[in-house]
């Protein structure tokens, strides 16, 4: 989806020595360029600004991440469906239409769930 996204990692200290030591030990062992590297104060006055930038990628991100999570959930409901109308209780062979419905919509609102398209 978006490589910008998944690659930002914050991590919080209780005091300021323990914050440069983590500071200075990733800028020395990662391959991370040291400008994306940085400490944010924590009565910084532009926080927010400096922890995510362009909140509209992110929100683009996310209204992504969740239809194609809805559609999958739809998909996989309507061919649950599918099966049970042909091959589960009578009740569902008797009406596939409300069977479907009910399952498409569960679909949607649950969706797969997958760690890789959360955004913290």
């Amino acid at each position: 989806m978006s490589n910008e996204i998944r690659g930002k990692v914050s991590a919080t200290y209780s005091n300021e020595f323990t914050a440069k030591t983590a500071l200075d030990a990733v800028k020395t062992r990662s391959g991370i360029d040291t400008h994306d590297i940085f400490l944010v104060a924590p009565h910084d006055n532009e926080f927010d600004n400096s922890l995510e930038s362009d909140d509209k990628q992110v929100g683009f991100f996310m209204l992504k991440t969740h239809l194609l999570s809805a559609t999958i959930g739809v998909i996989l409901g309507l061919i649950s469906a599918g099966v049970l109308a042909f091959y589960g209780p009578a009740y569902t062979q008797s009406s596939p239409v409300l069977t479907a419905i009910a399952l498409s919509i569960l679909g949607f609102f649950v969706g797969p769930t997958d760690r890789r398209f959360s955004v913290s």
